[in-house]
């Protein structure tokens, strides 16, 4: 291999006018002396080729062709260098990245280098990053363990070509996890080379196709791992499949969950029929049933988030206790409990805790009690029964998981309601072009635009957090109610009904201030109650 490799970097491109300069540059400022840039465009009609037309250097078409992975291969096809990659158009190259990629080339065992990858938001901040993992090449299927010992940041993969060149193309039957699947190809020829420095930036946004398509990745994911399960030792495999059928159910059925889509849970019965009465199955069904009630202020992902943010910032002490209590669960894992529990005849008169109806103006100490008790009442009991050293564990465990459900319930602005359209449910609308209520929009329907997991979006949250978080510890419960009660102009903002982009990008940021707030505060109170004493 010469001195200076040559590198190939092919960008796949639709529409993507906004961001493919970032990519362009990050390619060009790279300072390496040989390399090439092919941009496959799929004949965009905003602003991209104007964009492409003024880099001389680059390589380029834009015409019509069967999608990214159909784009991809066009540019592999004409690539004519020793290293290749390919850099999605919202993606970034890191400073010194190609640099750093020929270094380690230079070792004729490399053949597959994997670095490190920054997660970035629409404006280029870092909110999340992404280290490197491969403990065994066989996990390379297994994609529920992602983040977990294996972790193939996409932007920061590279291919020797001649690699390349033996195993094929990318396969174009896949859309989704066209990369997993060469990845597992490339496993079955040659070992990975794990380099810990940050070469990439991967931009996560609502219309990424990872964040906007994740049924559809899962299903693609088990699908590649099944056609490659030769990767796992001939005394593993039966199991292995067993484990890729459960786990494809299971993811399936916690987007059902998260997005109240029974068509999500029906999915699931593909791979795992003999759960059809399983109870997780069927509360997904009965969720479509249920979509008009306020079932959980936060929706199963924004409790999440609470519960992990939380989870960064309890004192030792607290962490202890809790995960005694709770026999090793964690505050995400219980964050939807008080929610599933509403159905048991035990727990059917719980249903009025989760929320406050307050009038306009009115503060909660002179607003009509409902004798059945509210959001506050509940907080103020368990808190109690929390704090009692000499309550029973199974009695304060229960405690533990009304309040971790309950404080982030008190934080959803439609949960400190007005009685007359219960919180918002009364007010029909359409939400992106499909009929919804205002209730279900700061239920599900914000988080589900934003277009993260539960993990990334408490990991970007946490990230941001500043000096405010130590004033928001000692802010106290009826702090919380009112600032709830005073976002309402806001909230019930909805001049038309007709519910979009404006309306997301006008609310987002409340909605992510009042879960940061929720789990920073749910962790003072816990550390209040569940700290060394």
């Amino acid at each position: 291999m010469p001195e200076t490799p040559l590198i190939s970097i092919v960008t796949p491109s639709f529409q993507q006018g906004t961001t493919i300069e970032a990519t362009i540059r990050s390619v060009l400022e790279q300072g390496y002396p040989r390399f090439e840039h092919l941009v496959m465009d799929g004949g965009s009609t905003d602003e991209t080729v104007t964009v492409l037309r003024r880099y001389e250097h680059l390589q380029w078409v834009s015409e019509p062709d069967r999608g990214q992975t159909h784009a991809i291969n066009k540019g592999l096809e004409r690539s004519r260098g020793e290293i290749w990659a390919y850099l999605n158009s919202d993606d970034v190259y890191r400073p010194g990245c190609f640099e750093r990629v020929a270094e380690a080339f230079a070792d004729p065992s490399c053949q597959v280098l994997v670095g490190d990858c920054d997660r970035i938001d629409l404006e280029g901040a870092v909110i999340g990053h992404d280290r490197a993992q491969l403990e065994r090449p066989e996990w390379l299927g297994c994609f529920w363990r992602w983040g977990r010992g294996v972790l193939i940041p996409q932007p920061a993969v590279f291919v020797r070509k001649s690699l390349l060149d033996a195993v094929g193309p990318l396969d174009e039957s896949y859309d989704m996890a066209m990369d997993l699947e060469l990845w597992l190809r490339l496993a079955r020829r040659a070992p990975f080379t794990l380099l810990h420095q940050t070469l990439a930036g991967f931009r996560v946004t609502p219309e990424t196709k990872t964040s906007s398509r994740p049924a559809d990745m899962v299903e693609e994911s088990r699908r590649a791992a099944l056609a490659h399960r030769e990767l796992v030792p001939a005394a593993e495999r039966a199991e292995f499949v067993r484990e890729v059928e459960r786990q494809t159910a299971g993811h399936l059925l916690t987007l059902a969950e998260e997005r109240r889509e029974s068509g999500l849970a029906w999915r699931a019965l593909r791979y795992q029929p003999g759960a059809v009465f399983s109870r997780r199955m069927l509360k997904a069904l009965l969720l479509a049933v249920l979509l008009a009630m306020p079932l959980a202020a936060w929706g199963p992902r924004g409790h999440r988030v609470v519960g992990l943010i939380a989870e960064k910032h309890l004192s030792d002490g607290a962490r202890r206790e809790a995960a005694r209590l709770l026999s090793g669960e964690t505050l995400a894992e219980v964050s939807v409990w008080a929610d599933d529990v509403r159905a048991e005849d035990a727990w059917s008169h719980t249903g009025s805790w989760h929320y406050v109806n307050i009038p306009d103006g009115v503060p909660y100490e002179r607003s009509r009690m409902d004798p059945k008790g509210d959001v506050i009442t509940a907080i103020r009991r368990y808190e109690g029964v929390l704090a009692d050293r000499s309550a029973s564990r199974r009695e304060r465990a229960t405690a533990l998981k009304f309040l971790v459900h309950f404080v982030a319930d008190v934080h959803q602005p439609l949960h400190v309601g007005r009685a007359e359209d219960r919180g918002g449910n009364g007010i029909e609308l359409s939400w992106y072009g499909k009929p919804s209520n205002l209730h279900r929009v700061w239920d599900s329907g914000i988080l589900a635009q934003i277009g993260l997991s539960s993990r990334r979006l408490a990991e970007a949250l946490d990230r941001r957090l500043g000096r405010e978080a130590l004033g928001w510890r000692k802010d106290s419960l009826l702090d919380w109610v009112d600032e709830s009660a005073e976002m309402r102009p806001r909230v019930y903002d909805v001049r038309g009904g007709k519910l979009g982009e404006r309306y997301f990008e006008r609310n987002r940021g409340l909605a992510e201030q009042r879960l940061a707030q929720a789990g920073v505060r749910l962790a003072a109170l816990l550390d209040r109650l569940l700290g060394e004493r």
